[in-house]
């Protein structure tokens, strides 16, 4: 999965909920202690020496905002992050409460540059290193088994992320290029599919306009029979 600043906060609304109810409750301090407990011994080996640094944080939703809190008192979304660094790399192990969501970035610690982990895993020929089914993680033994196949894919591939070549960095780079277009290709489909449906609405009770403000929208897109439907909209104006 990409780095996490390609997340967006789409509102306050979205992301408070009602409370969880006891056993949802539990459920997720149970599996915030668990990721803690799973990362700290994970990644000890790379946090050994005396100038790494380790440090773990959780915050939950609220109807105030973000705020932190202890595992036993999560109420809404929540946040658990483990940040790591030696010499070498440094970065963020993250678990999150929108999909369960087990997610790793980092980079050279001698620059800010921050790549996820399966981005270095791709770019460095070596795919099979890291998991990629992270998501909708609800069973602890799961996620510790995340937790630690991501770990010792960091241990494997420290060296090179610490110093990576300029090919490396252009793949990951041209990689994410390719996604974030294949993202806007479905983006654009799907703004097509609806003002395809919507025109087809308006078109059987005549309101041409609409039909010519749909269309026109996604005009770039449009099937042989959907350009004759917007001329013929356009005519009738």
């Amino acid at each position: 999965m990409p780095d996490l600043s390609g997340f967006k906060d789409v509102g306050r609304d979205w992301m408070v909920k009602t409370p969880k109810v006891q056993g949802q409750h539990d459920h997720a301090a149970a599996l915030v202690k668990s990721f803690f407990a799973s990362a700290s011994s994970a990644f000890a080996p790379l946090v050994s020496s005396p100038r790494a640094k380790w440090s773990v944080h959780l915050a939950h939703s609220t109807a105030d905002g973000i705020s932190d809190v202890s595992p036993d008192a999560i109420t809404g979304f929540f946040f658990a992050t483990a940040t790591f660094a030696n010499v070498n790399v440094a970065g963020d192990l993250t678990f999150g409460d929108r999909e369960y969501l087990v997610n790793t970035v980092l980079g050279p610690a001698s620059s800010s540059a921050r790549y996820g982990l399966w981005e270095w895993a791709d770019a460095l020929e070596q795919p099979h290193l890291v998991p990629r089914e992270t998501a909708f993680v609800m069973d602890a033994e799961r996620l510790s088994n995340i937790v630690t196949a991501m770990a010792n894919a960091v241990l494997v591939l420290e060296a090179p992320i610490a110093a990576p070549s300029q090919t490396t960095i252009a793949r990951i780079e041209q990689a994410r290029s390719v996604l974030q277009e294949q993202f806007r290709a479905r983006l654009r489909e799907d703004d097509h599919r609806r003002a395809s449906a919507e025109a087809g609405e308006a078109f059987r009770v005549r309101d041409y306009r609409r039909v010519v403000k749909l269309l026109e929208a996604v005009e770039g897109l449009l099937t042989p029979a959907e350009r004759d439907k917007l001329a013929y909209a356009r005519r009738h104006l």
